[in-house]
């Protein structure tokens, strides 16, 4: 018999995961965003929208991460996403 949850390193959230992770973003006080690796925004959480100002109604991808970073930032996250490109984590 196999234990569904004996991967402890399984990058696929279960469904219960991603309501969890859902609820989380959707009611945190802090900005939670996804992005592609190509920096376009996937999801910005409620709270996230106002701080950067996106209105509810835009589409999200319309946006570049870099749209709302500093240059020192961007050049941050070139470097996180050189990592993660090359490494896998």
């Amino acid at each position: 018999m196999s234990d569904k949850n004996s991967d402890q390193d399984s990058a696929v959230p279960s469904d219960s995961e991603g309501e969890i992770f859902g609820e989380l973003a959707e009611n945190s006080n802090d900005l939670i965003e996804l992005s592609s690796t190509d920096g376009k925004l996937i999801y910005v959480n409620p709270i996230g929208r106002r701080m950067i100002g996106i209105e509810r109604p835009t589409d999200t991808t319309l946006h570049r991460l870099t749209d709302f970073l500093t240059p020192e930032e961007i050049r941050r996250q070139a470097a996180i996403y050189k990592i993660v490109a090359t490494e896998g984590k």
